[in-house]
């Protein structure tokens, strides 16, 4: 009996020591400010205003899009000439050809500089 009497006592005396630690909540160190009256999830979740400029940056590219499209639409197929297609060859192999066709005139006019 005395033990029941004694563990009685002692869980009294814990739960008032834990009521003690406690602070109530009209005793908060931190001062909330007033919640306002228009709030805008909009303005104040990162994901909502993520959410918009995302929409945005899409609706910006579907303009573009649309515009390139139109661009491409009203411009006229332009062919090339067979003057043109010439012309743009010569250069290519020339500008390609240059660097053996240097090689082979330093062969030809210093034959002592090449390496055996």
């Amino acid at each position: 009996m005395a033990a029941i009497i004694s563990r009685i006592t002692r869980e009294q005396r814990e739960r008032k020591v834990r009521l003690q630690r406690e602070i109530p909540i009209y005793k908060s160190n931190y001062i909330l400010p007033e919640f306002g009256d228009r709030y805008n999830p909009k303005e104040a979740n990162k994901y909502m205003k993520r959410r918009i400029i995302v929409a945005k940056k899409e609706k910006i590219k579907s303009q573009l899009a649309e515009v390139v499209k139109e661009q491409l639409a009203n411009q006229e197929n332009v062919k090339y000439s067979h003057g043109t297609l010439i012309c743009e060859l010569l250069i290519i192999i020339t500008s390609l050809s240059l660097v053996p066709i240097l090689a082979a005139l330093v062969t030809y006019i210093w034959p002592d500089f090449v390496v055996k």
